[in-house]
């Protein structure tokens, strides 16, 4: 399991207290949060994630449940985004260059979770191409973890905005 009972009780009681802090800030005339420098405030959030998975082996426990701290920076430099850390090399109209690290994670048996070093830390490129005024969009990331083990992700999705709800279906 990711986190222990007692890491997951510390992590929620942060998580209630880092909710409130977006009532610190202040809000302009033109409806947009600021920093007290007046510099407009860079979107963020936290969260937890819960997985539960069916072990497909003979061995071990039939399902596995984790959860996962979730969190989410947006600034113009850098970004957390869930389980995905990134820097902003280039962003140009219809293009984007990022350096990115994701956590990956596999489903074994938890015995077998330090010997097979399953969950692991993949680091690389994110290209992403997205038309103007067009809710379509093209990415590629080109990754690799620290055994140098490839992967790589190709996805075409669409994003939706409807009132105060932002959407993304890919496949």
């Amino acid at each position: 399991m990711f986190m222990r009972p007692k890491s997951i009780t510390i992590s929620v009681i942060l998580a209630a207290l880092i909710t409130a802090a977006p009532l610190w800030g202040a809000e302009t005339s033109t409806g947009v949060r600021t920093e007290a420098g007046g510099r407009p405030e860079a979107k963020w959030g936290i969260g937890f994630g819960f997985r539960t998975a069916v072990n497909p082996f003979a061995e071990g426990d039939s399902m596995l449940e984790d959860v996962y701290p979730l969190l989410y920076y947006d600034s113009s430099i850098f970004y957390l985004d869930g389980l995905e850390a990134g820097l902003k090399v280039l962003n140009r109209n219809n293009w984007k260059l990022n350096l990115l690290a994701r956590w990956r994670i596999i489903d074994v048996p938890e015995e077998y979770d330090d010997k097979l070093d399953i969950d692991v830390l993949d680091w690389g490129l994110g290209f992403r191409y997205q038309p103007e005024r067009n809710p379509a969009y093209f990415q590629v990331d080109l990754l690799a973890d620290e055994r140098q083990r490839l992967s790589s992700i190709l996805r075409a999705g669409h994003e939706g905005t409807s009132g105060r709800l932002d959407w993304d279906s890919y496949l």
